[in-house]
């Protein structure tokens, strides 16, 4: 049986439409201002964050921990998962480079990120 998770707060759900109706907790609009929405990666035997490449095997791990690269500040935003899943090779979105490894993809800084050379990290394609 497939499963659901809100990429939110975590929540899983067999039935994806029980999983939209309700209110999310972790929604960005704030607590209960909005609804879960769907994870769009595959279920997976780990989940990485795409700031810092940190893997967790449960999902609700990885997005309710905090993650030290968050683009809002050190230890201000919680993870967020890559909807990609795991590949032998990741690219990033910006300049089309090539590695092998997730964590050393999305930690090292982009010539060509939308906030100017080397002003953010890679972004990995999904």
């Amino acid at each position: 049986m497939a499963k659901y998770f809100c990429k939110f707060c975590g929540e899983e759900n067999s039935d994806p439409a029980s999983l939209l109706r309700n209110s999310c907790p972790k929604h960005p609009a704030g607590f209960r201002n909005g609804k879960h929405e769907l994870f769009e990666g595959p279920e997976d035997s780990e989940y990485r964050c795409i700031y810092c490449g940190e893997s967790k095997r449960v999902f609700r791990d990885i997005v309710t921990q905090s993650c030290p690269k968050h683009p809002d500040g050190f230890r201000k935003g919680n993870h967020v998962p890559y909807e990609g899943g795991t590949k032998s090779e990741y690219t990033c979105k910006y300049c089309g480079e090539h590695k092998s490894d997730f964590r050393s993809l999305v930690t090292s800084s982009c010539p060509k990120h939308p906030d100017g050379f080397r002003k953010g990290n890679h972004s990995p394609l999904k």
